[in-house]
């Protein structure tokens, strides 16, 4: 079966149809004249409109949940978002980039119109044990915290250091091994305690952004705040507006590049770049806030030509899937460069920090070229669907177990939308360790099937018609 729909009365969902229609024809003419005519940015313009609106309208299944909590628009405006600094590339870089990231919207939507099988959601039936649960949720935190203090011992704390950046990724590939990877771990258990109201869980979660900040890291303070926004729905029986969950956002995105600000101005090695020597100069922090927005959002389309590239100029082969494994690599003992290292040698790139960000159709085209691209995209905006499924099935759930099931989607979505910019593992195996974590403490403390469980997988499909939300 298709994933479980909430459908909208008659004349509603006939107006949306009409309009979404109407949209996406004229999207399409303009799309059509802009590629016939050899305007690019046109065409891009036009595939960006109608990828949102078919997000939007398949993520009507989805409608219990707040908009931006849906699986599909906020995927695809992070691809929409990730290319509007596109058209800065010279005119040869920005054909190539249109193509493998047309590709990638192709991918979303193929994922937005494959069906969710009975067996993807069928484990809902159980319930989650919340003792047991709660108990290896502890253990895997502590175990995190006790790998934290094995390797500042070793490494000290990189935070600290004269250079934050280098100092950080020096750490990182410098033979800690699973010692470094284990204290991340302290994400995805606390993300559990606080799932089941653990005593003093809200502990657990500001003694994981110590380690983070510590670790000179930024990006998995994301993993770790926005998946507890997907508890907040909860808290009322209204349909709960986004307004507060793109302020959140916004918050958690000045904090990011107040971090990235912060290490500029405290590295002397940031002076030697042009576009940072007079706002240093200066001390101008804001102008530094903003070159350093611009420098993220301009470096992405940059990286997934430069990905490509290496595999057309033969100066890479393609990898057929094993950069994804690296999670099992470059975690042994030794010195271990990733995808994104691997990218930076071979481009002869000398920056200051740590590699380059293959994106997510970066990494697939150097994994399979154009259909890797594709295949990439599918997945992971598959998997996004699924995971929210979860979420708007598990009506016969108890309290907890709805709550896990909310923490694992808002760490999917959040995963679904971060690895536009860096590959799925290309740049980091954290997210993929911490799913991994997540995932399989969940599956070792399902507890007996539920009475009620044959009724529950029943009622996946059930739900389709009955518009209530689910607590």
């Amino acid at each position: 079966m298709s994933s479980p729909i909430h459908t909208a009365s008659a004349p509603k969902r006939d107006r949306w149809q009409v309009l979404v229609f109407g949209g996406c024809s004229v999207a399409i003419a303009a799309g059509a004249v802009g590629y016939l005519s050899g305007s690019l940015v046109s065409f891009q313009y036009a595939i960006s409109l109608i990828a949102v609106v078919v997000a939007a309208q398949t993520d009507q299944s989805f409608r219990v949940l707040p908009l931006l909590m849906r699986p599909a628009v906020p995927v695809m405006i992070a691809a929409v978002i990730s290319a509007i600094y596109a058209n800065t590339l010279t005119a040869e870089d920005y054909s190539q980039y249109i193509t493998i990231w047309t590709l990638q919207i192709v991918g979303f939507v193929i994922a937005l119109f494959t069906p969710i099988p009975n067996s993807a959601i069928s484990y809902q039936s159980r319930q989650i044990n919340s003792q047991s649960l709660t108990a290896y949720a502890r253990a895997l935190f502590w175990l995190a915290i006790l790998s934290f203090l094995a390797f500042i011992t070793l490494k000290g704390i990189p935070a600290l250091g004269s250079d934050i950046e280098q100092g950080r990724v020096d750490a990182a590939t410098s033979g800690t091994g699973y010692i470094r990877l284990m204290a991340y771990m302290s994400v995805p258990s606390a993300l559990v305690l606080v799932a089941l109201k653990a005593r003093r869980h809200w502990l657990y979660v500001v003694a994981a952004a110590i380690v983070i900040l510590a670790m000179g890291n930024r990006s998995p303070l994301l993993y770790l705040l926005v998946p507890l926004l997907f508890l907040y729905p909860m808290k009322s029986d209204k349909r709960v507006s986004s307004i507060p969950l793109i302020g959140f956002i916004v918050l958690i995105s000045i904090g990011i590049v107040g971090i990235g600000t912060y290490r500029v101005v405290s590295q002397d090695s940031f002076r030697s770049y042009s576009e940072y020597r007079i706002e240093l100069a200066q001390g101008d922090y804001l102008g530094i806030a903003g070159t350093t927005f611009e420098h993220y959002a301009g470096v992405v389309p940059a990286n997934a030509v430069l990905a490509k590239s290496l595999i057309d100029e033969g100066k890479l082969d393609y990898q057929f899937g094993t950069t994804y494994l690296t999670l099992f690599v470059t975690a042994i003992p030794g010195e271990q460069p990733s995808l994104d290292q691997t990218i930076k040698r071979l481009s002869n790139r000398d920056f200051v920090g740590g590699g380059t960000p293959p994106t997510l159709m970066g990494e697939g085209y150097i994994n399979g070229g154009y259909p890797g691209v594709v295949l990439g995209s599918v997945l992971v905006m598959w998997l996004a669907r699924v995971f929210a499924a979860r979420t708007t099935t598990d009506s016969l759930a108890d309290l907890h177990t709805k709550r896990i099931h909310r923490i694992l989607y808002g760490y999917m979505l959040t995963w679904a939308a971060t690895c536009q910019v860096a590959g799925l593992t290309g740049a980091s195996t954290v997210p993929l360790a911490g799913f991994l974590a997540l995932t399989v403490l969940t599956l070792i403390a399902k507890g007996p099937m539920n009475r009620d469980g044959e009724t529950n997988d029943k009622r996946h499909s059930l739900v389709r018609g009955s518009g209530k939300r689910s607590a």
